[in-house]
């Protein structure tokens, strides 16, 4: 199953990529980002604006001197810590994507096959506690949005900040409603820390929001459910795209219990109308090779080399 990432909101690009520091852990090392952007003030390359030096010098002397962080054009700070990841990869081309945070990757992955597979909506549901058949086709769809970004929250230690307000509040002893009310405000809150007000008149539109802008599918392509089995697995094998180098062709990687094979969007051959681009190009071709990994995973390092030394071979074709 292929997925790209839809248009993401540079505010948020914290929750995507590894280096781009989220609004709480700036405040709490004020001084350390103070002088960061500072520095970054000077650094041309790094800069998405005519108005960028002056926002850095800004944001970096009230963050030293009085350890607070002016979110008005935290937009454009958060663009300038992603360009810095890039040049740390790409120092004269910018294109190579910074590195995805985990939690994020399986997020996207999550909500996507929710979209093409509504019995995987189902099956979250009833894995997380609450009942599917109890609940419309919408409701459906708005509960399983708000339980993975719940999970995605509670991933681990750094979204503390954001979730602290539960104080301990268990899920489950919330009714449906009232669980997808506490995911909304939590929404609600980590937008006001960087300077939105988004209004929580209608849950499901703060959560439809939210998902939409950190790029993945807010609405579901298919809705018809199994009438007789239900999918109650998740697909053992992810096909994927990425911004890498010129060079690279694919990376192969193992998590929790699944393949993911991420093509390089950026090579020639996925462009190419020859026999051999056409075959590169088809997300078939790669489910077949991730799905014969799932027999020799304990050869992953073997594979990729194996697939590195193809792409140099491709690379050496007249």
């Amino acid at each position: 199953m292929a997925t790209e990432n839809q248009e993401f909101t540079s505010e948020l690009l914290f929750l995507k990529y590894k280096g781009v520091p989220a609004p709480w852990e700036i405040i709490e090392q004020a001084k350390r980002y103070g002088f960061k952007c500072k520095k970054y003030a000077n650094w041309k390359l790094v800069h998405v604006s005519e108005n960028s030096t002056a926002l850095l010098r800004h944001i970096g002397d009230l963050l030293i001197d009085s350890e607070e962080l002016d979110v008005s054009d935290f937009s454009e700070l958060m663009q300038i810590w992603e360009r810095v990841q890039r040049w740390a990869k790409d120092k004269e081309g910018f294109s190579i994507e910074p590195d995805v945070l985990l939690e994020y990757e399986k997020i996207n992955r999550l909500v996507t096959v929710g979209s093409e597979k509504p019995d995987v909506v189902d099956m979250v549901i009833d894995d997380f506690g609450y009942e599917s058949d109890s609940l419309n086709l919408d409701d459906r769809w708005t509960l399983f949005l708000a339980i993975c970004i719940y999970n995605f929250f509670h991933s681990g230690v750094r979204y503390q900040h954001v979730v602290k307000r539960e104080d301990g509040v268990e899920p489950l002893k919330l009714k449906i409603k009232q669980f997808i009310n506490s995911v909304s405000s939590l929404v609600v809150n980590l937008y006001s820390q960087i300077g939105f007000d988004v209004k929580q008149d209608v849950d499901s539109d703060v959560i439809s929001l939210f998902i939409k802008e950190i790029g993945c599918v807010n609405e579901p392509t298919i809705t018809k459910r199994n009438a007789s089995v239900r999918d109650i697995t998740l697909p053992k094998v992810w096909v994927e795209k990425y911004e890498g180098g010129l060079s690279p062709l694919v990376k192969f990687l193992y998590s929790d219990g699944s393949v993911v094979v991420k093509l390089n969007k950026a090579n020639k051959i996925f462009n190419s109308n020859d026999s051999l681009g056409k075959l590169l190009a088809e997300d078939e071709f790669w489910s077949l090779i991730g799905n014969s990994l799932h027999s020799h995973i304990g050869q992953i390092e073997e594979l990729q080399d194996f697939f590195d030394t193809f792409a140099r071979q491709i690379r050496l074709r007249k």
